[in-house]
């Protein structure tokens, strides 16, 4: 069996095909290779991973208004194309898509192959391109049972969680807190912006911790996203001399090993993204979520939701996020032991550590049940 997979522009578009992915890895006659775009995150993550990356080239268009709706329309014809063109060449059994500019163009071509394919839809809300892929494709796979889907496809839709990876799920707080240098003793807070950093939380969150670590306990992990890193370091540079320690402040652009900031966190100040919450929950993480307030469909605010009505988390929205508001909301929850206990319990409840072996069940389910004829001339059954 041959899986490819479409995935790409953030590491939570690329991460959870990577969990997925490594799974399959370990069956016997397996084959996956990924499709991404030629400028995006996933040129440098995927193939670290070990897997076979082709590209597609995807550009943005600059032009203001409707206008950018024929760049746009002519790009993606020619995605299509060339999706196609190296879906003839891999002869995948199964093409699973779960986000990015790149995903649309190769499910799509894949669906006009008769290639089985699957979607992955990591908000709480269907994004554009998922909306228009659902009436094709074979399988809906949602993280939050919640999601709305059209009424037309909703007998394809599977609540599956989001797929974490293995070395996310296997990390302890005791080796994490080896590969930071910290005390067991002490509160550890994580700032996860997302894999492109956030600028106000950056900000903010520096203001907050000039007070924070006078009056408390704590050890922070800031990640600040490589572009925010250099003006957020600086920031930082007084509170780091004057700590005596240095240590219990670490202060990085990009973390590619996140299992060791979520394992050794007691509380995360981060993002609604959905990787960032499935990667909380499942480490059983108390969240003070500042969703991003822009984001399309408001999804951010829609994924927070669920975590806080689970009582998982509380949100602090970004037009109300100032340093004595964060210290408030941060103090609050550093002095209440038993209340963070609470959230971490309710996360651990909301999470779903199967979440990738369960989509390779369907995966393995789809390939079987399409055993005939591609439009591509190939039999789906062939191993």
């Amino acid at each position: 069996m041959k899986i490819v997979f479409a995935a790409g522009g953030t590491g939570g578009h690329i991460y959870p095909a990577l969990a997925i992915a490594d799974q399959l890895r370990r069956m016997p006659a397996t084959e996956v290779a990924f499709i991404g775009s030629a400028a995006g995150m996933e040129t440098t993550i995927i193939p670290q991973y070990g897997y076979q990356l082709h590209t597609i080239a995807l550009a943005k268009s600059t032009l203001p208004g409707p206008l950018r709706l024929i760049p746009q329309g002519m790009a993606a014809a020619r995605g299509v194309i060339r999706a196609r063109s190296l879906l003839q060449q891999l002869r995948p059994q199964v093409v699973v898509g779960t986000g990015g500019y790149v995903s649309a163009p190769v499910v799509l071509a894949a669906a006009y192959m008769g290639i089985p394919t699957l979607i992955h839809e990591q908000n709480a809300v269907l994004g554009m391109a998922n909306r228009m892929l659902a009436p094709i494709v074979t399988k809906i796979l949602l993280t939050f049972a919640e999601s709305a889907v059209p009424n037309s496809s909703r007998a394809k839709a599977v609540h599956t969680g989001l797929p974490v990876r293995d070395r996310i799920l296997a990390a302890t707080r005791a080796e994490a807190l080896s590969f930071w240098g910290f005390s067991p003793q002490m509160t550890t807070i994580a700032v996860l912006g997302g894999s492109q950093g956030a600028q106000k939380i950056n900000q903010i969150f520096v203001a907050a911790a000039r007070q924070l670590v006078r009056e408390h306990e704590i050890q922070v992990i800031h990640i600040t996203g490589p572009r925010n890193y250099p003006q957020t370091m600086a920031e930082w540079g007084d509170i780091i001399a004057a700590s005596p320690s240095g240590r219990r402040y670490q202060v990085v652009p990009y973390l590619e090993q996140i299992e060791y900031a979520l394992a050794a966190a007691d509380l995360a100040v981060c993002r609604a993204g959905a990787s960032n919450l499935a990667e909380i929950t499942v480490k059983g993480i108390p969240a003070l979520i500042i969703p991003y307030p822009f984001a399309a469909a408001n999804h951010q605010e829609l994924n927070a939701g669920v975590l806080q009505a689970a009582g998982a988390a509380e949100i602090l929205r970004e037009s109300d996020l100032t340093a004595e508001s964060l210290v408030r909301a941060l103090s609050g929850l550093i002095k209440d032991r038993p209340r963070r206990e609470q959230m971490a319990a309710a996360a651990m409840a909301l999470a779903r550590p199967d979440a990738a072996q369960r989509i390779v069940e369907l995966i393995i389910e789809v390939h079987r049940g399409n055993p005939s004829k591609t439009k591509g001339g190939r039999t789906n059954g062939e191993a």
